[in-house]
């Protein structure tokens, strides 16, 4: 059998790194941890003892992760390192530079850099699902006069090769901001769909024969200017046939690996619509975990990493918190079919499942307490 072992590239999206380091130590799969640098909020966690590497600059290149990957080989005496799939950055990073990197000791799991682009850059994947049938935002050839409406960029990165984000314009004076901000062609025009926010998470198998891991959650408090999200619960989404459309839609594309596709429903036209999609590990993605949706086993066997099966005996998590996700930063946050008072009433059985008051990560909790 062949010695592998996973490298975190860590230090963003924390969330999501630390599910993976749960699921990782409960299964018996090895890891190692290259953090940010000292301040890494995977420090204050019981993984710190994973940590292989701390970076002494926060930039990326080919040939640093070659020596990552190599070191690890050596020291442990590792066949092959994968790297997990962590961040949209870091995931471009790897496919660009993906015939530097990838080699017989270290395997990238994420599918050609083209399909990639497709799936995650928003304007392409909209176009790619309204080919199939599924509907999406009413779009508009330039900025609306009806409000509110979104400002989506096209691309991840803008012309000039800065990172772009996603504008909701309420009112006038944002719509003066984003114009005085922004290159308008970065970016195209839908209406603000109203209705339930949902996300459909999946990871879809390299073999079409094998079985996709499938969930959905129903977002219920999301931080401010479309940020992360704070409480969701169980949904049945997932089992409906929308959600079998894009499973079928991604096996026709060819797409494997994880990937979160985010939908409004909208109960006026008794319509889902697609907003974005996410081919790579989310902030919540350790509700999955805790409802034993078996994502990352999914991943690592598609590359050769052999890992337990889940256990279908298990207690299912109603609701996924993070308490942590509530800064003053994060105002005004965004309800959807739910309100301040629904909140204030369920926060005492809330907080006993935040995603940090574990044992694990108490430290971390604690300090986004302060």
């Amino acid at each position: 059998m062949i010695s592998q072992a996973v490298m975190i590239i860590s230090g963003y999206n924390s969330r999501a790194v630390i599910a993976f380091c749960r699921w990782a130590t409960k299964n018996s799969v090895n890891f190692h941890i290259i953090a940010r640098n000292e301040k890494d909020p995977i420090l204050l966690t019981s993984y710190k003892h994973h940590l292989s590497i701390t970076r002494n600059s926060s930039g990326l290149h080919y040939d640093q992760i070659r020596t990552w990957t190599d070191t690890l080989c050596r020291r442990h005496g590792y066949e092959r390192i994968l790297i997990l799939p962590s961040t949209e950055y870091l995931n471009r990073f790897l496919l660009e530079n993906r015939t530097s990197i990838e080699s017989e000791n270290c395997v990238i799991p994420l599918v050609n850099e083209k399909l990639y682009r497709t799936i995650s850059d928003k304007h392409s994947f909209s176009k790619l699902c309204a080919l199939y049938g599924l509907d999406i935002p009413v779009e508009y050839d330039e900025a609306p006069k009806c409000l509110p409406f979104v400002a989506k960029p096209r691309s991840y990165f803008s012309s000039g090769g800065g990172q772009l984000i996603p504008h909701l314009i309420q009112n006038t004076s944002e719509l003066e901001a984003f114009r005085k901000s922004e290159d308008e062609s970065d970016y195209f025009f839908q209406e603000f769909v109203f209705g339930r926010s949902l996300y459909l998470l999946a990871h879809i198998p390299r073999d079409v024969e094998s079985n996709t891991s499938i969930f959905s959650q129903e977002n219920l408090i999301q931080q401010a200017k479309g940020g992360s999200i704070i409480l969701a619960r169980r949904s049945s989404f997932h089992e409906t046939e929308v959600a079998r459309r894009y499973v079928e839609m991604l096996h026709d594309q060819n797409f494997f690996g994880l990937i979160m596709i985010e939908v409004r429903f909208d109960p006026y036209r008794n319509r889902y619509y697609m907003i974005e999609a996410n081919p790579r590990l989310w902030g919540p993605i350790q509700f999955c975990i805790d409802n034993n949706v078996d994502l990352f086993g999914g991943m690592l066997r598609d590359h050769g990493i052999k890992t337990p099966k889940t256990q279908h005996s298990f207690t299912p998590t109603e609701h996924y918190f993070w308490s942590g996700g509530t800064s003053e930063d994060s105002h005004p946050e965004a309800y959807y079919n739910y309100t301040p008072s629904d909140f204030a009433i369920d926060y005492d059985k809330l907080r006993r499942q935040d995603i940090f008051a574990r044992k694990d990560t108490i430290e971390l909790y604690l300090k986004e307490s302060e």
